[in-house]
């Protein structure tokens, strides 16, 4: 077979105006490059960025021939935040802090945070009243930081959740698309008050984490032992299959930062998107709540009745279908390599968007339309592993996927027990892509009781 130079693509654009693609609808962007074909050629900057839109083609790249391809350049604007954790090393050291990191997601062990989870979500939402108007995207932020912190370091923070929770804010409404540019990561390096404000932010983190750091290390191997959090968890492994080591102070900082930010952000935009969608579609609330009182009644949910929820669980992937958290994933390829007939020079950028793939009209039926039971288990059996795939996939799989889902659909039935909810008067949603996908005017909603509202406990 004939090995081409380069695919189809759009013509270049000026700098000025690929700045502006970046920064202004970037997203209709990705879908209208698409149109060119399953490889496609991006000029940006004076680089070539090639667009990967076919199934098979990511899982080679994520996959099958995944040594060649490292974490892309974009990282490297937070590693000053994130450092060498989990989501941003590579080779042998990744491999390392992976074995050791992994026995902290077995199902077992996850399975003891359920409880944690369905507490902090009553706990959250008691004082939700009829008729109140709340931003609930800030609302599930807050939410599920206060759940994270609690399963990393085994400390309740909703006392001080407005310090950690501003700091963490802080830090991803500090991010724009230009900040993952290289010259983005270069005004970055500069003394802006933006830049200054990064660095507050990102102490006040470094602070609490090494102060519970220091302080599991202060108690010793018994006092970790007693723990029961994932943090004590990170402390007490080696790497049996290595060098026998454990993690110094400032590897176990920088996953804990890693599964700090990542398990904060990507599960509240998941849940933000699946609410604001069921607003929109009271046919599909109604069957959730039609399920989740059969199931449940009126106590909380558990880990064990998720089996049991199974249009809970189609609703919540369908909502990442539509509005997947982890919008992009970039790698740059080591060696040269070639993909469906074309040549990709070694150091360049290979770009897969869930966000696209999961709407592109060849493997989805009426793709932007919302459709929970496109997700029930038959269905899905024959579908192509790759037009799916909201974590990630192969060796760099998320690997807090077991966590996310089951936070997830938790959340999301002990949330649909007792409210619905109507968009505000006025709200404007909006997709924001930055390091996910967030709600750029945040999600006004007013908050109706289930018992008073219009699908009260019992609605069929």
């Amino acid at each position: 077979m004939t090995v081409l130079l380069q695919p189809p693509g759009p013509k270049p654009t000026n700098i000025i105006r690929s700045v502006r693609e970046m920064r202004h609808g970037l997203l209709n962007k990705l879908q209208e490059a698409a149109a060119y074909g399953d490889i496609v050629a991006i000029p940006l900057a004076g680089r070539v960025i090639y667009f990967v839109n076919n199934p098979d083609y990511i899982k080679y790249v994520l996959v099958d021939n995944n040594q060649n391809y490292h974490k892309g350049r974009a990282l490297k604007a937070l590693r000053p935040i994130i450092g060498d954790g989990l989501l941003s090393s590579e080779d042998d050291f990744h491999k390392r802090q992976r074995r050791m990191i992994q026995p902290a997601f077995h199902r077992r062990r996850i399975a003891t945070y359920a409880e944690v989870m369905t507490a902090h979500t009553q706990a959250h939402i008691a004082d939700w009243r009829d008729g109140d108007q709340r931003d609930l995207h800030h609302e599930l932020m807050m939410l599920t930081m206060g759940i994270v912190t609690q399963c990393l370091f085994d400390v309740d923070v909703r006392g001080e959740a407005n310090g950690l929770g501003a700091a963490l804010e802080g830090l991803f409404d500090n991010f724009s698309l230009m900040d993952l540019s290289p010259l983005g990561r270069l005004i970055g390096k500069l003394p802006l008050p933006r830049s200054q404000r990064r660095k507050e932010y990102s102490k006040i983190l470094d602070d609490a984490i090494y102060g519970f750091i220091h302080e599991r290390r202060s108690a010793g191997n018994i006092g970790l032992s007693q723990r029961d959090d994932l943090l004590s968890m990170l402390l007490e492994s080696v790497d049996t299959e290595g060098d026998g080591e454990g993690m110094s102070d400032q590897q176990a900082r920088d996953e804990v930062m890693t599964l700090f930010l990542a398990g904060h952000e990507t599960t509240a935009n998941a849940l933000s998107w699946t609410l604001y969608l069921l607003s929109q579609h009271p046919e599909s609330a109604a069957k959730l709540y039609a399920e989740l009182d059969f199931v449940l009644g009126s106590r909380p949910p558990t880990m064990d009745d998720l089996p049991n929820l199974p249009y809970n669980r189609m609703i919540f992937s369908e909502a990442m279908r539509l509005y997947p958290p982890a919008w992009t994933i970039g790698r740059t390829a080591i060696a040269q390599d070639e993909i469906g007939g074309y040549v990709i020079p070694a150091g360049s950028t290979v770009l897969m968007s869930q966000y696209v793939m999961h709407r592109t009209e060849k493997y989805w039926d009426a793709p932007t339309e919302f459709r929970p039971e496109r997700f029930d288990p038959v269905l899905m059996k024959d579908r192509p592993r790759y037009t799916y795939f909201p974590f990630g996939g192969g060796p760099r799989l998320c690997i807090g996927e077991p966590f996310a889902w089951m936070e997830g659909e938790l959340l999301l039935a002990t949330i649909a027990q007792r409210y619905h909810f109507t968009l505000a008067q006025g709200a404007i949603i909006e997709p924001e892509p930055l390091i996910t996908l967030r709600l750029k005017h945040g999600l006004p909603m007013v908050i109706h009781s289930r018992v008073s509202g219009t699908f009260p406990l019992g609605a069929k």
